[in-house]
């Protein structure tokens, strides 16, 4: 995976590492228990629709509140970032919220077109999708529950589209077997959960 920052700027295949040293929030969106939907739905927001006072109202005051400009398709957006710390550790996986740094383990990204959430990444096990599939889930029961084969290519994991999303579960640890014309993933877990408007995506992840 490769993450853009502001004007293109390519961070190192796979996701960013984050340490679990990172101060927590005590909220719900933040750090406590939620539901993803693949129609866009995390909690209580949803994609294309939840603004920062409805995001704010239901995770609480984020930890890292940026703007970041250029990018494309939308020019930019704001992030709010939960579960942040200065540094890089070796688990779990995380986004940037900036070039450098902070790096939050639950992001949420606004459009600076529509004021909405466009973007969500997590990398903590309390989310959880409507099959009971999250992070630590392994690759072949998670690929099972969602009806949909983990893949190989720009990035690895398995794919969903609804008619406003794209929800994204991202596989790590696994290895690669070319089958007939697809390149599958066997073994490794769910690292990270996104999910990407299909209308305002932000632009801000490559193979996400």
């Amino acid at each position: 995976m490769r993450l853009s920052i502001g004007s293109v700027t390519a961070v190192a295949a796979g996701l960013i590492l984050l340490s679990l040293l990172g101060s927590a929030a005590a909220v719900a969106g933040g750090g406590g228990a939620a539901t993803i939907t693949a129609a866009g739905r995390i909690g209580d927001v949803r994609i294309d629709h939840s603004g920062r006072a409805a995001i704010v109202a239901y995770a609480g005051e984020p930890e890292v509140d940026e703007t970041v400009g250029g990018g494309s398709p939308e020019g930019g957006w704001e992030s709010l970032g939960y579960h942040c710390s200065s540094t890089y550790g070796q688990v779990p996986f995380t986004a940037s919220a900036g070039a450098a740094g902070p790096y939050c383990r639950t992001v949420y990204y606004l459009s600076p077109k529509t004021g909405r959430l466009a973007t969500f990444f997590t990398s903590m096990a309390s989310f959880v999708d409507g099959h009971g599939v999250s992070v630590g889930t392994r690759t072949a029961k998670a690929a099972r529950r969602e009806g949909a084969p983990a893949l190989g290519g720009c990035g690895e994991g398995i794919w969903l589209r609804t008619p406003s999303v794209f929800f994204h579960l991202v596989i790590g640890g696994g290895r690669l077997h070319q089958h007939g014309h697809r390149l599958l993933v066997r073994g490794g877990r769910v690292t990270a959960i996104v999910l990407h408007s299909r209308a305002n995506d932000v632009g801000n992840f490559d193979c996400l």
